[in-house]
């Protein structure tokens, strides 16, 4: 995938192209558990991870997470079918906010104390 083709498909991803169902499943939840496993299979092989990688791989999932939680809720708005997943899908999104808000303000303070 070339660069052009990359920044065509966060802009989709971003403007929520790619359907409620394919942009929470796919692109929230398998990506995100896939970052969390290859982190942590990162961390297992790797005994001592400096604090600098663990800020790398925290910016990497917050721009790739306001990019989808973007995504998720312009498909969430652009959603046709029942008004429960759409409900559903900003309850979620909303709490990823916060849990990410939170990530942010710990991540300051380890940039903070370096």
């Amino acid at each position: 995938m070339g660069i052009c083709n990359q920044k065509y498909f966060f802009g989709k991803l971003y403007q929520g192209h790619f359907g409620l169902a394919k942009t929470v499943w796919l692109y929230g939840v398998l990506v995100n558990i896939t970052y969390l496993i290859t982190v942590n299979i990162f961390n297992l092989f790797k005994t001592n991870t400096t604090p600098q990688e663990l800020i790398l791989f925290t910016l990497l999932a917050l721009a790739y997470n306001l990019i989808y939680m973007s995504g998720a809720w312009e498909a969430a708005e652009k959603y046709q079918g029942r008004h429960l997943w759409v409900a559903l899908t900003k309850c979620l999104l909303i709490i990823e906010y916060f849990i990410w808000a939170i990530g942010f303000f710990i991540l300051i303070e380890m940039l903070l104390e370096l």
